[in-house]
């Protein structure tokens, strides 16, 4: 019998549908089909001796590393809109605890073909500081291999931050070089903490809000779609050499190459540092 033109509509509507479903679908395949085969992310806690684990993972599986900084649009058009050049908050709301971070220059929400690029190479090992939020959690979904995540504790992040800029602050900074006025300003915020200045709290409630977001991330996942989380402490105590290679493992390369024990990379020569100066502001936050 005829159908009535309501039922050809509502025919043709399903038929557009469909063909839209199998679209998609088929661009999610070339996707799949075209996504590296290696996907080599180091994501790590600030101030968690990761600069050292991303050039002794490098040494060992024989690929190149690096850093990269989006967050500032000069350098990346793609975050241009999403991060509203100019805006202090990187892209966050302004209550947001990650703000404290926002001096690191890849802590933002980022766009998506920002964080598949870190996860788009079969030669580089990215350590990035990319904060756990729903957007840079979207900009994972694709990767062929799950990241490894680099944490400490964050008391211990904070007290190496404090530790780094009173060293940064001194007349002859190790490594050389001069202070910056951010440095200078930073130092003298955190010095500021005992009078009632939050700045060393919030960083805390930031690297605390890191840690947490990724183990949460990581539990909701299913095993073969989880980070692997590794910690400071877990380098410390069971050796950087065992550790790293477990990473290596994960991500199914070979050590080929030699461990080399920490040197004095970047801003490594920091994280063993302790002083009175930052032990007395680092109670005030095991007091709050």
């Amino acid at each position: 019998s005829a159908r009535s033109p309501r039922e050809l509509a509502a025919r043709q509507n399903e038929i557009a549908l469909r063909a839209v479903a199998a679209r998609a679908t088929a661009r999610a395949a070339i996707m799949l089909l075209s996504w590296p085969t290696d996907a080599y992310l180091l994501i790590s806690q600030p101030q968690s001796s990761s600069t050292s684990a991303r050039l002794q993972l490098a040494a060992m599986a024989g690929l190149k590393s690096t850093q990269t900084y989006p967050c500032g649009c000069a350098f990346n058009p793609h975050e241009a809109s999403q991060l509203r050049c100019g805006k202090t908050s990187r892209g966050f709301p302004k209550n947001s605890t990650f703000v404290a971070l926002k001096r690191h220059t890849d802590v933002c929400n980022l766009h998506p073909r920002t964080v598949g690029a870190w996860a788009d190479s079969a030669t580089t090992i990215y350590q990035q500081h990319l904060v756990p939020t729903p957007t840079n959690f979207r900009g994972l979904l694709n990767a062929s291999r799950p990241a490894v995540v680099l944490l400490r504790s964050p008391l211990g992040s904070a007290h190496a931050l404090c530790e780094r800029t009173r060293l940064e602050n001194t007349k002859n900074p190790p490594g050389g070089g001069h202070t910056t006025s951010a440095q200078r300003k930073l130092w003298k915020e955190l010095r500021a903490a005992p009078q009632g200045d939050p700045t060393l709290r919030r960083n805390f409630d930031a690297f605390e809000a890191f840690a947490d977001g990724w183990r949460g991330h990581a539990a909701a996942l299913p095993p073969e779609r989880a980070p692997l989380l590794i910690s400071y402490e877990q380098l410390q105590a069971e050796g950087r050499a065992a550790v790293l290679a477990r990473v290596l493992a994960f991500w199914r390369l070979e050590a080929g190459g030699t461990f080399e024990e920490e040197k004095t990379y970047a801003k490594g020569r920091y994280v063993h540092q302790r002083s009175d100066e930052c032990e007395k502001l680092l109670r005030t936050i095991e007091l709050g």
